[in-house]
């Protein structure tokens, strides 16, 4: 299923916005990650 690119930040969003203080997010394709460490603090600043 294909997302417009407005779609799928509005989902990142969402779920960035759901972290607490400390909370860490890993985003990977196929297992592999894609971003070392995103933490709630720095995804809100």
């Amino acid at each position: 299923m294909k997302k417009t690119a407005r779609q799928v930040l509005r989902s990142w969003v969402r779920i960035v916005q759901t972290l607490k203080s400390g909370q860490t997010l890993q985003v990977t394709a196929r297992g592999k990650p894609l971003v070392k460490r995103l933490l709630a603090d720095e995804a809100l600043s």
